[in-house]
């Protein structure tokens, strides 16, 4: 089982997910441009501040700010 992400408002955060087995999560373009509109809509909503991310076809990396203490909220919905 995971161990619960401590966070408050305005932490930093490093985030990373990847298929498992390292298998494709964003089968071709379409999907990564989806997936960073999905980041720009949800961090408005949430109040998260994105600073950068990286988009892989079996991965991604988020660096961000919890401004509103959301973190949990935004991940659930993305």
């Amino acid at each position: 089982m995971r161990k619960v992400r401590i966070t408050y408002k305005n932490a930093l955060h490093h985030i990373m997910n990847k298929g498992i087995k390292s298998e494709n999560i964003f089968l071709d373009n379409s999907y990564k441009i989806h997936f960073i509109n999905l980041l720009k809509k949800l961090s408005k909503k949430y109040g998260i501040e994105l600073f950068a991310y990286v988009i892989m076809n079996n991965h991604y990396h988020l660096i961000l700010r919890n401004t509103n203490n959301n973190l949990s909220k935004f991940m659930m919905e993305l």
